[in-house]
């Protein structure tokens, strides 16, 4: 019988945003095991070490500090969940003891396109797995299905609306990563932004972002809507030429549906899909599918940002 992939979670619990819940569930569905967790708390981490031995059933042990975890525990995973400013000195930890990573977005923040870069290429020279946390493009056959002509389409126009937990120019690294990965997916190619124009309003819960994405020969007129909401369901969709799909979620099941004039379809949970996947890669030793260049939307997102905070 196969081993089971041994996953750990950084920052196991939702404090601040946090996924590491829905990613350790994501995991056992998977066929992993999650064995171990880490976080800045005793207190913090022994409560979700109980949880997760609870809920899986199965021992998980917990741990102060993520280079005691990997010290400790021989792992094929390591999830970084924690918020942003702790990622970068999360993957070098990694990257030093061998350890492949599904890291949350935006991968490292303030954007630094060059130290991505080299971190991206030292788990790619170690022969291990770098993937971020983009799940969005794991809903386009869903899309597809509900708009089957546009897949043969060129795209000309995006749309999104999401819907933050953050305020003000805090919602752009923490929404933007998804439709920067959506246009990675529709549009091949290194993509490239122009005429960026933010505007976030007067209390900071709304911003409405616009640019033109280039790739190749490719132009897509670009327009994300960013409304916070910081209760469960948030809404969200986006759109393709024209043709909208709004993402509803049913509580407590947490079924997704894309919904339309048109019709509506199913959608199969993103994150679970991304996670199996990427514990497939990890089995066979191929590129996770969807996995797309992590720098670039750094890069894309610092210019984004810029143009933002410029105007403040």
């Amino acid at each position: 019988m196969t081993r089971a992939h041994r996953v750990a979670v950084l920052g196991p619990r939702a404090t601040r945003q946090g996924l590491g819940p829905w990613f350790a569930r994501a995991f056992e569905r998977a066929g992993a095991e999650v064995v171990a967790v880490a976080g800045r708390s005793q207190a913090g981490v022994d409560e979700a070490a109980r949880g997760f031995a609870t809920t899986y059933g199965h021992e998980v042990r917990g741990y102060v500090g993520l280079r005691t975890l990997l010290e400790a525990e021989p792992l094929d995973c390591l999830v970084i969940a924690s918020p942003n400013e702790t990622h970068e000195a999360a993957l070098e930890l990694a990257l030093e003891h061998g350890v492949s990573v599904l890291c949350e977005k935006p991968m490292i923040w303030p954007a630094r396109p060059e130290r991505a870069g080299e971190l991206v290429a030292g788990f790619a020279q170690a022969g291990l797995l770098l993937q971020i946390n983009t799940q969005w493009p794991f809903t386009l056959p869903a899309y597809w299905e509900l708009y089957p002509a546009m897949r043969e389409q060129p795209v000309s126009r995006f749309r999104m609306r999401l819907s933050p937990t953050s305020l003000g120019a805090a919602m752009l690294p923490d929404a933007l990563p998804h439709p920067l990965s959506l246009l990675q997916a529709l549009v091949p190619g290194v993509g490239e932004l122009c005429d960026i124009r933010v505007v976030i309003d007067a209390d900071e819960t709304e911003a409405h972002v616009a640019f033109v994405y280039r790739a190749g020969e490719r132009r897509v007129d670009c327009d994300i809507e960013l409304v916070r909401c910081v209760r469960q369901p948030r809404p969200a969709g986006y759109g393709i030429n024209e043709h909208f799909a709004d993402r509803t979620v049913e509580l407590p099941a947490y079924a997704l549906r894309f919904l339309a004039a048109n019709g509506q379809v199913d959608v199969p949970d993103p994150l679970d899909l991304l996670v199996a996947d990427f514990v497939d890669a990890l089995a066979s030793g191929r590129t996770p599918k969807n996995c797309f260049s992590p720098v670039e939307r750094i890069r894309m997102l610092g210019q984004i940002y810029r143009c933002a905070t410029a105007r403040s």
